[in-house]
């Protein structure tokens, strides 16, 4: 196990279908349906399950400034453990939820899959090591 993907909402489905097609063995992805209350405790539980996982990457398709990220990171902090690394993967930051145009959002969108999956190693990602 490499990696570990925490993500939220439809994006989960996105990246379930690209890793069956890649045939990739060395990521589980983990979908969090409630991000308030922050599931804590579960999420330890759930991490617990995968002690070879030391990169935690939560996936977002919102821009960076935008979604879970800024207000549940230090959650995600809480909930790692010592020896893994928090990562995020997201759009860069952006004053509008969406681009505008659905060839762009389709290439960004491509490249958040890519990214999170460690299928391009192209581009910025923000880490955390605990």
């Amino acid at each position: 196990m490499t990696a570990l993907l925490c993500v939220a909402a439809r994006l989960f489905y996105e990246l379930l279908t690209r890793r069956q097609d890649e045939q990739l063995n060395n990521v589980a992805i983990l979908r969090l349906e409630q991000l308030y209350p922050f599931p804590e405790e579960q999420l330890i539980k759930e991490l617990e399950k995968f002690p070879n996982a030391k990169d935690i990457v939560w996936c977002q398709e919102e821009p960076i400034n935008q979604g879970a990220w800024y207000t549940s990171r230090h959650n995600f902090m809480q909930s790692i453990v010592k020896g893994q690394t928090l990562h995020v993967v997201a759009r860069d930051l952006y004053s509008a939820p969406a681009e505008g145009s659905i060839r762009q959002h389709n290439i960004n969108q491509s490249y958040i899959i890519e990214k999170a999956l460690g299928i391009q190693t192209m581009g910025t990602a923000r880490s955390i090591k605990k």
